[in-house]
């Protein structure tokens, strides 16, 4: 689970802000908070409640957004720099509106808890080269360095020596030749490190970034059919959305060589092209998941015959309205992160949805069905939550506001002095009592 991030000289994020999942000792709303067990310090319990739901609200342009991207910058960082050739830049977009930001380094921070260890990662870099990267975990409750590097020289902690010779000259030689432009993190399937695999593995599996724009139904079709999610999961989804919903099914055909051919053309010039232009692998297997069927969703409703007897009628997916589309294509990445316990970061969650919908999304996040303490963090304008008793708390909300020189500042409603569960309402925030609300002059429209 995300116990908080750090971002500086990021797009509209000029000086560090800090994004914290860490829950205040306020003691309401006990369903919203996981306690995780963690090795003590000193004999005594170290912080281990952890929120598993936050919303971010702010102005249009006030930098949700960005907060967002530069997550999900980071993680493809991770992933995929190892790949990177000689002078191939990271794709960092600093703060532009003071000159003095682009001879800055951009900075990240993460801590976290994965397998019940807790893991701090940071690293600063601009867009040519890592000046800092920075790994430490707590296994007995006390801070210990797994590896700091500065610039490319890596240093690894005290307590790191390999039982077998040949992975710890392995692990040091690639330590040495590990490129300006590469992090040391991304090494982690070819150095024999455990901890340095298994912050790769948040990055790579537990920490996720979803768009408005994901909500297209492929993700979720696929996942059906490939079975790592339930159908029956995603028909009782479906039927709080619509319960006049009786049944889903997928139905799959196979295509004949004209769909075929369109299809490998289309797959060549949109992913395997671009991948290619990336540096990046390209899996053949995952050519022929998508060649050879065609599979189609189908609703079904109730229905009258000619006798007056009830039938079931099927409808595609098209057929259906553009919220339900959405919700369905929502559905599957998000029942298979509650599956696996991730981070989900959610951009504007509420697009096309009924607001009694997101509220429902927010509260399965908090209820007996997320049993692996998935966590769940939105940007939305869905005031709406605000004034849904027992659904947030004050440490749940946060808020981004630009200044006048267009700096984005991130703060969280638990920084107010004298702010009560009681004053959270819609009406507090579009007054302006919490800021991040639009400045608008509609007087001068005219000139």
């Amino acid at each position: 689970m995300l116990i908080e991030f750090s971002i500086e000289n990021f797009k509209s994020i000029k000086d560090k802000v800090t994004f914290s999942m860490l829950a205040a000792p306020d003691t309401s709303l006990s369903q919203n908070v996981a306690k995780i067990k963690l090795p003590k310090i000193h004999g005594k319990k170290s912080s281990n409640r952890i929120l598993k739901t936050s919303v971010i609200y702010g102005a249009n342009a006030s930098g949700k957004s960005n907060i967002l991207k530069a997550i999900d910058i980071i993680k493809q960082i991770i992933l995929h720099s190892n790949m990177h050739q000689p002078n191939q830049t990271f794709p960092i977009d600093n703060f532009r509106l003071d000159l003095n930001c682009a001879n800055k380094p951009t900075n990240f921070e993460f801590i976290f808890v994965h397998n019940n260890t807790k893991y701090a990662y940071n690293v600063s870099l601009t867009k040519k080269k890592v000046l800092e990267e920075n790994l430490y975990f707590w296994p007995n409750g006390r801070q210990v360095k797994v590896f700091e590097r500065t610039n490319n020289e890596i240093e690894f902690g005290s307590f790191y020596k390999s039982k077998n010779k040949e992975d710890e000259l392995r692990n040091r030689i690639y330590a040495e030749d590990t490129a300006e432009n590469i992090l040391f993190l991304s090494m982690a399937n070819r150095v024999n490190i455990p901890q340095v695999k298994e912050v790769f593995h948040w990055f790579a599996t537990k920490l996720v970034v979803m768009y408005r724009q994901n909500g297209i139904g492929n993700d979720t079709t696929r996942m059906i059919s490939e079975q790592i999610i339930k159908r029956e999961d995603v028909l009782n989804l479906l039927k709080v959305a619509d319960a006049q919903i009786e049944d889903f099914e997928l139905n799959e055909r196979e295509l004949d060589d004209n769909e075929q051919d369109f299809i490998m053309n289309n797959f060549i010039k949109t992913v395997i092209l671009p991948q290619i232009a990336r540096q990046e692998n390209v899996k053949i297997e995952s050519i022929g998941k998508i060649v050879g069927k065609n599979i189609s969703e189908k609703t079904k409703r109730l229905a009258t015959d000619e006798k007056g007897d009830k039938i079931l009628v099927d409808f595609d997916l098209a057929d259906e309205s553009e919220g339900t589309q959405r919700y369905y294509g929502i559905i599957g990445p998000l029942l298979c992160c509650l599956q696996r316990g991730c981070t989900v970061f959610f951009d504007e969650l509420e697009l096309r949805l009924h607001p009694l919908l997101s509220k429902g999304i927010l509260e399965l996040f908090t209820s007996e069905f997320n049993s692996r303490n998935t966590q769940l963090i939105i940007t939305t304008h869905n005031v709406n939550l605000l004034d849904s008793k027992g659904l947030l708390r004050r440490d749940q909300i946060w808020l981004t506001e630009k200044d006048d020189n267009s700096t984005t500042s991130l703060y969280s409603l638990d920084d107010f002095k004298g702010i009560r569960n009681s004053m959270i309402h819609s009406k507090n925030y579009l007054r302006g009592k919490f800021g991040a609300i639009p400045d608008l002059d509609w007087e001068n429209l005219n000139g």
